[in-house]
């Protein structure tokens, strides 16, 4: 048996363009600890993905499992994730803060490649 667990946070209204920007800033942020910490180190499941999606005018934030592992585990993992999240981010430095933030400024400016994109 596979449990394929999302975790997801919701967002009010997507017509407000700032707090778009900020959740996709931060679903840049948290990709790589996500992926490293649920997909490698603790191996919970073959396949460990995030990101920002929308729908009907709410958007939100949410982390993917696809694991053996009951979901109420795997809900435990990412809690403790978050947990360590907020150190990550008082962690990091300006210089790399600022990085990030061009790299989504430059990801953002991309021209749709296909449908699902545009």
């Amino acid at each position: 048996l596979h449990t394929l667990f999302p975790y997801t946070t919701l967002f009010r209204s997507t017509s407000s363009h700032m707090l778009l920007a900020q959740l996709h800033l931060f679903a840049q942020l948290a990709k790589v600890p996500i992926f490293s910490t649920l997909r490698t180190k603790e191996q919970l499941g073959y396949v460990v993905a995030s990101g920002v999606w929308s729908s009907n005018g709410v958007a939100g934030f949410r982390v993917m499992v696809q694991s053996e592992r009951e979901g109420e585990y795997l809900e435990e993992r990412v809690e403790e994730l978050w947990r360590g999240f907020k150190g990550v981010l008082e962690e990091m430095g300006e210089e790399e803060f600022g990085m990030q933030r061009d790299s989504l400024v430059k990801k953002r400016e991309e021209k749709p490649k296909n449908l699902g994109q545009e």
